[in-house]
């Protein structure tokens, strides 16, 4: 049959046009028993393809016309009074505007204009023309039409007898679209290639020799459903159709972009393959990878399902913004849901309205806004996670939370017996902590920041003094006399002298720090120094390295290097003289590079007498924690270790060691505190900062403030020893004086004391009739938690908890969680789609087209996925039982499967689609029943091949007149050559 179209429109137009001409050919067809055209069918496709563009929904591109523009996909705008003219006319084409601008031999009156590269054929302005002088009806857009069920065609009605008798619902749609052409189906296919068709189409996989044999031997009337029944139970089955979803939810291995590192997401992958497996109705399959997370107590499946979106490419290269990239992510996220489910291109509004289809560009950033309100943000962690574990390991997780319960329970529990013992050990307790002052101490300034030095009193207190502005210092405070009595505990008194201007004084300063030398130390005459740092890329930076000899400090002017240097960190930075440890202010800072095992030496180049070592840590953005497991090696001229110290947690300024065999005592804790003077009630302080950094607060004025710094073991000082307590001020501004003194104590339950937290050493220093009903359960439940009666129930659930950290998940996947309401983004337009460009704000939902038949838009990703499969929304039925004949029929009803929107082509079927997608939405969104719903149709089963008419009439086979010869993807093929 000859083409409307002209030779050279067709090539202007590509395979687009070709689909319009067999359309308007087919047309013609259909004219002879129905002359009435259709907008929808006929014209619409002649309006998207050279008008709307200009003259469509974009109210802000839109030309010509009044204020508005001229709009021709609606009646309104095309009937629009233009000064005594409208572009449609009803009933007038000839008097229509739009048709004299069509035909008008004038260049620059001509429509579409000359330079666009396109004119209409001689056939599409007669169907214009048609159409307006049968009164211009205006349709819906087919796509958005409420779903009903159509009458399934009558085999007695379809005229002449058929070569088939088949009462399937799908072919008798078939076969009445077929008779229009003067065609039929042809005949079904061989049995042995039936049934290898229908086993690739279904499992991807080719059927067994045994397989085939027991199908064709088969007597039953309908041995080829029990075979496809077969084929639908099969595991490939789930594999095969998990790929062809996968395919859509944009799944991959790896995180994408340059890099494209891989990314571990593959528990989604099998979540996708056993919901196919169980047939789980399609609604639930949207509601759970959309919105799982927000469902009522999620599964672990209905979290993993919302790795669709997490499907997203992540950009962890350094100098991007995590927020562009997240804001990408989102983009992605609206485009393929829209892709998916509603088979538009949401794209296109993006920047602008869109230009075909009435979605402005607001409806596209309400619609982000639902996407927009999740947990990730484009991390190089990838979180927020899950972690999935194996049924043997989540039955042995079961078990033992059972035994984790039991047991916790019995330590909650407090009996007769336990309620004795701890009241026992509570009036322990009781009496109060006898502190002894010494009087045999002297305190300096080590360094500082401050002019002021400490003064002695005659009552063997110190004097602090204060300043108008803030100062740094490190006090130094040991011992003069040569004897001690035995102690537990050591007690640093701090009491307010005079007026004070502000109501509390602001303070902070370090944890003390306390070291004993014992008589007689011992010198340990020594030539290299090294301080290094075991572990796996790591890098090491050091503000000062201190030898002292007696008081010189040898270190200026030695040999110095270190592994690596990176960043300007010089080795020689750290004896420069300049204690300050900010990296960046200094300049005046080591750096390695990160590496294994860095390292920096120094060598004083012959055996000196060194007693003290002092290391200056880096201090800026808090990254003195990088030293935590440092080793210092104090080494003779052989390199043989004489003396060595390891921290567990590095200084977060300083520390002096010494290699004299003093040695820093340990301690049980630090407790840091003052008597409220309102209420007579001690107060225990605590750091405000993490772990590691300093006290800080405000101490009410006329206070003692005391510091008692409790030891691990009692200390028991030998004659001629020196104990020597350390600590950083590290502000104090007041512009007042402070006295201090030392206190010792022998009393052995200050151990218990300290290790105590603060809010219960704050309730155990309560009178008993003054403490709450909560303070009281919270003080017996830490006694339940110490209690040596329930000793082997703790160690019993020591063992429980370590069971169950050892059960590591077998892979982890990450997953969508909505941010907490407090913490919702703000969604704004973005200005021609640049996310630093924004616009008016704008609130959750969905294109207003969609809206009028809602009661209330989706507020949140689940109202969302509720309403995609719900009865208020057309589309997402028929864009899925296209996707699914496409995958077997190898082209869809709607050929565009991803644009059901203006720019896409009609439903060559469009009762049968409506049909098939209602049928969907009957049977429960059953998937397997579609597919055998479609595969046991003769339209599937016939041959391919056909006779010469049935080429030259539908080329195509878009009227499925015969089989479709369809092509297997390289992924099938590559299974293909595994499965053989």
């Amino acid at each position: 049959m000859k083409l409307a179209l002209s030779d050279q429109n067709c090539l202007t137009e590509g395979w687009r046009c070709l689909v319009l001409s067999l359309w308007v050919s087919l047309g013609h067809l259909v004219l002879q028993a129905d002359p009435t055209l259709s907008f929808n069918r006929d014209i619409r496709p002649i309006l998207s393809a050279y008008c709307l563009e200009c003259h469509g929904p974009d109210g802000q591109q839109r030309k010509g016309g009044g204020k508005q523009g001229l709009r021709l996909d609606t009646l309104q705008g095309a009937t629009e009074d233009l000064g005594g003219v409208s572009a449609v006319i009803p009933g007038d084409a000839d008097a229509s505007l739009m048709i004299q601008r069509i035909l008008t031999k004038d260049a620059d009156d001509r429509m579409p204009p000359i330079e666009h590269g396109k004119s209409l054929s001689l056939d599409q302005v007669e169907s214009l023309k048609t159409w307006i002088n049968q009164g211009a009806n205006y349709e819906g857009h087919w796509a958005y039409q409420p779903l009903t069920r159509p009458s399934i065609p009558a085999r007695e009605s379809l005229g002449s007898e058929p070569t088939h008798q088949s009462r399937h619902p799908i072919d008798l749609f078939i076969v009445r679209a077929l008779s229009t052409l003067q065609q039929n189906l042809t005949d079904r296919a061989d049995p042995y290639l039936l049934a290898r068709r229908v086993a690739l189409d279904l499992t991807g996989l080719p059927p067994t020799v045994a397989e085939v044999d027991a199908f064709v031997s088969d007597q039953r009337p309908d041995a080829f459903g029990h075979y496809v029944d077969q084929l639908l139970r099969k595991p490939s089955y789930g594999e095969h159709w998990a790929r062809w979803w996968l395919d859509q939810a944009r799944y991959a291995d790896s995180a994408g972009y340059a890099d494209d590192p891989p990314r571990t997401i593959w528990g989604y992958r099998d979540y996708v393959i056993r919901s196919f497996n169980a047939n789980m109705p399609f609604d639930q399959f949207t509601i759970e990878q959309l919105a799982g997370d927000l469902l009522n107590h999620p599964s672990m499946d209905q979290l993993v399902a919302t790795a669709f979106h997490r499907n997203t490419m992540t950009n962890n290269e350094g100098g991007t913004s995590d927020e562009e990239f997240r804001n990408v992510a989102v983009v992605d996220r609206v485009n393929t849901t829209w892709a998916v489910w509603m088979g538009t291109t949401m794209a296109c509004a993006q920047c602008h309205h869109h230009k075909y289809d009435p979605i402005s560009q607001e409806d596209y950033f309400r619609f982000f806004d639902l996407m927009n309100q999740t947990q990730d943000a484009d991390r190089r962690d990838e979180n927020p996670r899950v972690e999935l574990f194996t049924e043997s390991q989540l039955d042995q997780k079961t078990l033992l939370q059972k035994r984790q319960s039991h047991l916790r329970s019995s330590l909650e529990t407090m009996t007769q017996e336990l309620q004795e013992a701890f009241e026992a050990w509570e009036s322990s307790l009781g009496p109060p902590v006898v502190w002894e002052r010494l009087s045999s101490w002297e305190t300096r300034l080590a360094d500082h920041s401050s002019s002021q030095e400490p003064t002695a009193l005659e009552n063997g207190a110190w004097r602090l003094p204060g300043s108008s502005t803030p100062y740094s210092a490190t006090w130094q405070s040991k011992t003069k006399s040569v004897s001690f009595k035995p102690m537990t505990a050591l007690r640093w008194s701090l009491q307010h002298e005079g007026a004070s201007k502000s109501p509390a004084q602001e303070w902070a300063f370090s944890t003390p720090s306390l070291y004993w030398t014992p008589p007689q130390g011992q010198v340990l005459p020594g030539r290299y120094l090294r301080i290094s740092l075991p572990g796996k890329q790591r890098m090491l930076s050091l503000a000062e390295v201190q030898c002292f000899k007696q008081d010189q400090n040898l270190a200026p002017g030695s040999q110095v290097k270190q592994s690596s240097t990176d960043f300007g960190g010089a080795a020689e930075r750290a004896i420069d003289g300049l204690t300050d440890g900010d990296y960046h202010a200094s300049k005046s800072v080591t750096h390695t590079s990160q590496s294994d095992d860095p390292w920096w030496e120094l060598d004083l180049g012959r055996s000196e007498a060194v007693d003290r070592i002092v290391i200056w840590n880096r201090t800026d953005g808090g990254l003195y924690s990088r030293l935590d497991g440092a080793t210092i090696e104090w080494m003779d001229e052989n390199r043989q270790v004489l003396w060595q110290h390891v921290w567990k947690e590095a200084p977060r300024v300083s520390v002096d060691l010494s290699v004299d065999g003093r040695k820093q005592i340990p301690l049980a804790g630090a407790i840091l505190s003052y008597r409220d003077p309102s209420t007579g009630r001690l107060i225990r302080l605590e750091s405000k900062g993490k772990k590691g950094e300093p006290w800080k607060g405000s101490l009410p004025p006329t206070q003692v403030m005391n510091l008692d710094l409790v030891f691990e073991e009692p200390l028991l000082p030998e004659d001629g020893g020196e104990l020597l307590l350390q600590w950083e001020q590290l502000q104090w501004s007041q512009e007042v004086s402070w006295q201090a003194e030392l206190q010792r104590s022998e009393d052995d339950r200050l151990v218990t004391l300290a290790r105590l937290s603060p809010d219960l050493w704050s309730i155990l220093h309560l009178p008993k009739e003054d403490r709450s009903k909560e303070q009281s359960k919270h003080l017996a439940s830490y006694y339940l938690s110490i209690a040596p009666a329930l000793a082997e129930d703790r160690d019993k659930l020591q063992r429980v908890e370590a069971s169950l950290a050892s059960i590591k998940p077998y892979t982890s996947v990450p997953v969508m969680r909505a941010l907490a309401p407090d913490q919702q983004r703000t969604t704004r337009v973005q200005r021609r789609g640049n996310f630093m460009d924004l616009g008016d704000t704008v609130e959750a939902g969905i294109p207003s087209i969609f809206e009028a038949s809602l009661d209330q838009p989706p507020r949140d990703r689940l109202a969302l996925a509720r309403w995609l499969v719900s009865n208020k929304n057309p589309l997402t039925a028929r864009v899925m039982v296209n996707r699914l004949w496409e995958a077997v029929f190898g082209q869809g009803l709607v050929l565009t499967s991803e644009e059901f929107g203006s720019q896409g082509d009609l439903p060559t079927h469009p009762e049968l689609l409506d049909w098939l997608a209602v049928e969907f939405v009957d049977s429960d969104w059953d998937i397997k029943h579609m597919l055998r719903l479609m595969v046991t149709s003769e339209a599937y089963c016939q041959s391919s091949i056909s006779s010469d008419l049935g080429y030259e009439e539908d080329p195509a086979n878009r009227w499925l007149g015969r089989g479709q010869r369809v092509r297997l993807s390289a992924e099938s093929i590559r299974d293909q050559a595994l499965f053989v």
